[in-house]
């Protein structure tokens, strides 16, 4: 398959003022608030996160075990290229392997013009995911000018192809406007096409419209449906959202341990959103019992992913947190060489420097 832009996550405050959570957020960071509610999760295990807002910051490192019979090539360090005593790289799928660790600075030196060169050079011998990878250089500007018309086009040749993941980021770009006119009945046309052929992160995104009603009806029972279909295929953001209406009761009965074990297996594939999700309940107690430990290393774990609530929150007062958290916060913090303070409940400027210091930036 190939690459699926995977967007963000936002928060929406709670309309109970005293609530200490937001109502669930969903697909993009930017604009997350101070409430402790954690987000709707879009991103999955095997997406590329491209820039909408401040995102999961262009995490652009993809599986590519799917491949039947990987090429495998060598770079020696600071090259641009296989070594010279590696394989010639003949087919398209090896082409777009190399491709993509030049696209993304994996290990070498980051050129994006050599890599829409190999991009091109897979993308003739057939293969669909250097297509994907084409459109989305063009829609983010990855040294070229951005090119929505360039980017539809490469995501519709990438679908020709067999790769769904162009028709996913066909869904995108018409549901964000991403470049031209948004579209949320075009967008649920893609994301559906996509999400036929198996695409997991189309499902989740198709979860979302419908949570949300856009472009259709409000329905949670299908955004269930969806999640549940994007979770079996082990998308972490399916799997997230799935826990997210099991804590909150949306088309399914409220069950705030099957919540908590859903974040926790989404927040151990490296979802930082369920993680801090997670950790929310792992606070209050919600679900099972407080766990102040695990807890606080829920939170550590969200805010050196990014997840802009954790970051606002450890660079804040920690109000909303108890005492034995805010502890093992700064024991973590400890261990990791960044705190000598107190191990008490108080939450001081030395523990926000602490803390600032293990977050991304």
């Amino acid at each position: 398959m190939g690459s699926v832009h995977s967007p963000r996550e936002f928060g929406q405050p709670d309309n109970d003022a005293g609530a200490l959570r937001a109502e669930q957020s969903r697909s993009r960071q930017a604009g997350l608030g101070g409430n402790r509610r954690g987000a709707r999760s879009l991103a999955g295990g095997l997406v590329l996160v491209v820039a909408i807002g401040v995102a999961l910051d262009l995490e652009r490192h993809r599986s590519l075990t799917h491949f039947n019979t990987p090429v495998e090539f060598e770079f020696t360090e600071g090259s641009k290229g296989p070594s010279q005593g590696g394989p010639v790289i003949r087919d398209g799928r090896g082409l777009t392997q190399q491709a993509r660790k030049l696209h993304t600075g994996d290990g070498v030196g980051q050129d994006w013009k050599q890599a829409l060169k190999l991009y091109r050079q897979a993308a003739a011998l057939g293969d669909g995911d250097a297509m994907s990878w084409i459109g989305l250089m063009y829609a983010e500007g990855d040294g070229v000018e951005t090119d929505p018309d360039q980017a539809i086009k490469w995501f519709k040749k990438a679908a020709d192809a067999g790769d769904s993941d162009g028709l996913a980021n066909l869904g995108w770009m018409y549901q964000d406007g991403v470049g031209i006119a948004q579209d949320y009945k075009l967008a649920l046309h893609w994301f559906g096409k996509a999400a036929d052929r198996g695409n997991a992160e189309a499902m989740n995104r198709l979860g979302l419209m419908h949570a949300d009603g856009l472009g259709t009806a409000k329905n949670p029972q299908e955004a269930h449906r969806l999640f549940k279909m994007a979770a079996d295929r082990g998308n972490s953001g399916g799997i997230n959202n799935l826990a997210w209406l099991y804590r909150d009761g949306l088309g399914v009965k409220q069950d705030q341990s099957k919540a908590r074990r859903l974040f926790e297996k989404a927040a151990n594939m490296g979802n930082e959103v369920s993680a801090w999700c997670l950790a929310a309940l792992l606070d209050e107690g919600k679900g099972g019992p407080a766990i102040p430990k695990a807890a606080a290393e829920r939170l550590l774990q969200a805010a050196k992913g990014g997840q802009a609530d954790a970051v606002k929150h450890l660079g804040g007062t920690m109000e909303h947190w108890s005492p034995a958290t805010r502890i093992e916060v700064k024991r973590a913090l400890a261990k990791l060489g960044k705190y000598n303070g107190a191990l008490d409940g108080n939450w001081d400027e030395a523990s926000r420097a602490a803390a600032r210091a293990v977050m991304p930036g």
